[in-house]
């Protein structure tokens, strides 16, 4: 929900509300943790009294202890890499956030503060691109900067977020201030089977795409993204392959790599 406005004339939208189901899998924990994200939904049809399955890999989110290196989004689909200061880092766990494509969206480390009941990791001021459901109609703003929140609850986690909505820049333009608060609540009596299905046809896929984007990363200190080409979108051409995969075509393996290739480019100088 905006909160405040910056520019005059310019009026602030309606709140945005919305809900799903996912089903969440750890892909890997020790002192990484990593968590994927499946959708898994019922919809009511007119068409069938039976309600219509949707699956759908969704984002994933990564925890690192005492991470030495993050890659900051810096505005114009551009992360940069930048070294955590032991000081900032020692205790601490940074999260990494990425698109269903699994392109990088946002990385950031912070604070946990543990208390009888109570557990919040509050982060660092962080940098990440327009979320999706703006992007294809809001163009007055391409970052979000703020903080972020994660509260243990005993039924799940709250995310709270504290934002200024930023035209980045040589001069960097706030248009809005926003909060936030997404509720992640464990559901019981639900039929979680096509999502467990779903990744251990395509968990393998997806651990490539994975290390394609880690190499990416590890071997650039700025990496541009492209998410449309040639009229086509990057989560689009991996979930095609995700799907040709899934019915057994072993060579969507050796595209992956040319996908990546083609919507991401190295950066040595910056300029916006």
């Amino acid at each position: 929900m905006e909160t405040m406005r910056f520019v005059e004339g310019y009026s602030p939208p309606r709140p945005y509300q919305s809900w799903g189901t996912e089903f969440v899998i750890v892909v890997e924990e020790e002192d990484f943790i990593s968590l994927q994200h499946i959708m898994v939904m019922y919809f009511q049809s007119k068409e069938s009294s039976e309600p219509v399955l949707h699956v759908m890999k969704h984002w994933r989110q990564d925890w690192q202890y005492q991470d030495a290196e993050i890659h900051s989004f810096i505005g114009i689909n551009t992360w940069s890499k930048v070294k955590v200061p032991w000081n900032d880092r020692k205790g601490n766990w940074s999260q990494s956030v990425y698109h269903v494509d699994d392109s990088p969206r946002y990385q950031s480390y912070g604070i946990w503060t543990h208390s009888q009941d109570f557990s919040s990791w509050t982060s660092n001021e962080t940098w990440r691109p327009i979320p999706r459901r703006e992007s294809s109609v809001r163009n007055d703003y391409d970052a979000i900067v703020g903080i972020n929140i994660q509260t243990i609850t005993p039924d799940g986690w709250v995310h709270e977020q504290n934002n200024r909505k930023v035209a980045s820049g040589k001069e960097q333009i706030v248009r809005a201030k926003e909060i936030g608060l997404a509720r992640y609540q464990r559901i019981v009596g639900f039929d979680w089977g096509p999502g467990v299905e779903f990744w251990q046809k395509t968990g393998r896929f997806w651990q490539i795409v994975r290390d394609g984007w880690d190499s990416k990363l590890t071997a650039s200190n700025n990496l541009r993204l492209f998410p449309k080409v040639d009229e086509s979108y990057l989560f689009m051409r991996l979930f095609e392959l995700s799907a040709r995969f899934e019915k057994g075509d072993e060579q969507a393996l050796d595209e992956i790599s040319s996908i990546i290739d083609t919507h991401s480019q190295v950066v040595k100088t910056l300029a916006h």
